[in-house]
């Protein structure tokens, strides 16, 4: 189980993630190709994921792979 943040916590997380990943801030932000490259998770799409387990997306245990409902995706 992650970790419960207080709203600045995960601004502050959210602000060092992108210094690292995306430091010009151009929008749109490229999340799939920093998912995929920089991070190296394959992003699986899943037919009615939300509606199976009430979640849009779920890490693998293995932390190798994404799964992000189609629908969302």
């Amino acid at each position: 189980m992650s970790p419960f943040l207080s709203p600045e916590e995960l601004e502050k997380a959210a602000e060092d993630f992108l210094a690292q990943y995306h430091s010009s801030r151009e929008i749109p932000i490229p999340i799939e190709h920093i998912v995929e490259f920089d991070l190296g998770l394959e992003i699986v799409p899943v037919q009615g994921l939300q509606k199976a387990i009430g979640m849009d997306g779920s890490l693998s245990m293995d932390f190798t792979r994404l799964y992000i409902d189609k629908y969302q995706f």
